[in-house]
C-alpha cells in the first residue's frame, strides 16, 4: 500500500468517525432533552397530585356553603400551555420551565395555606371548650348516655384532624358533631358538673352538699363515685 492509498484510508476513515460522532452527539442531546422533559413532566405531575386533593377540598366546603379564599390560577395555567406549547415546537424550550414552575407551585401552596387554615378554625369552633375530661365528668355524675354522644362527637372531629374533611357529606358529619358537642350536657346536669368540679377542686365539704344533689346522684347511680374522708386539720 502507498502512501497515498494509506493517506486516503485515514482519510475516509476520519470522515467515518466524524459522521458517527455527530450521530452519537445528537443522540446524546436527544436523551439530555428527554431527560429533561421527564423531569419537567414529574415537577408538574407531583404539583397536579397536590392540587386535586385541594381542589375537592374546596368543591366540598362551597357545596356546604363554607366560604375559602382561593388564589386565582389563570397566570399559572396560561404559562404552562404556553411552555407546552414551546415544547411542542422545539422540546429543547423545556429548559426554560422554571418560571412556570414557580409559579404553579406558589399557587397550590397558597391554596394549601389557605384551605388548612379555614379547616381548622371550623374544626376549632366545632370542638369548642370540651374534651376527655369531660366525657369523664359526665360518666362520674352518671351522665352515662350524654357521655357516649360527647365521646362519640369528639372521635368524629378526631378522625377528619388526621384526614380532612373533603366532601360536603364530610362536612355536615363535623356539623353534626359540632350540635353533639354543643348539645351534650343537659340542663339538668349543670348543676351536677359543677359541683362534681368542685368536689375535683378538693373544695366541697359535708356542708355544702346540698340534699337534692345527692338524692339524684344516688338515683343516677354516681354516688358511689365518691368518697367521704376526714379533714384533719
Amino acid at each position: 500500500m502507498n502512501a497515498g492509498e494509506v493517506e486516503g484510508g485515514l482519510l475516509d476513515r476520519a470522515a467515518a468517525v466524524e459522521a458517527q460522532m455527530s450521530r452519537i452527539d445528537v443522540r446524546r442531546q436527544a436523551a439530555s432533552e428527554e431527560s429533561a422533559l421527564t423531569d419537567a413532566f414529574e415537577v408538574f405531575e407531583e404539583q397536579r397530585d397536590r392540587l386535586l386533593p385541594l381542589v375537592e377540598q374546596v368543591r366540598g366546603m362551597r357545596e356546604h356553603d363554607l366560604e375559602v379564599d382561593t388564589p386565582n390560577p389563570s397566570k399559572a395555567i396560561q404559562g404552562v400551555e404556553r411552555l407546552a406549547d414551546a415544547i411542542e415546537a422545539d422540546p429543547t424550550a423545556v429548559r426554560d420551565r422554571g418560571p412556570q414552575r414557580k409559579q404553579l407551585e406558589s399557587i397550590v401552596n397558597t391554596l394549601q395555606t389557605q384551605v388548612s387554615a379555614t379547616v381548622r378554625e371550623r374544626m376549632r369552633a366545632a370542638k369548642g371548650d370540651a374534651g376527655n375530661s369531660l366525657v369523664k365528668l359526665l360518666g362520674l355524675v352518671g351522665l352515662d348516655e350524654p357521655a357516649e354522644r360527647l365521646d362519640a362527637a369528639l372521635g368524629t372531629l378526631d378522625e377528619f384532624a388526621g384526614n380532612a374533611p373533603r366532601s360536603a357529606a364530610d362536612w355536615q358529619r363535623v356539623d353534626d358533631a359540632a350540635e353533639a358537642i354543643a348539645n351534650a350536657v343537659p340542663e339538668s346536669g349543670g348543676p351536677l358538673l359543677e359541683f362534681m368540679r368542685s368536689v375535683l377542686g378538693g373544695g366541697v365539704t359535708l356542708e355544702d352538699l346540698d340534699p337534692d344533689l345527692l338524692a339524684e346522684l344516688k338515683q343516677r347511680g354516681a354516688a358511689k363515685n365518691l368518697a367521704i374522708r376526714i379533714n384533719d386539720r
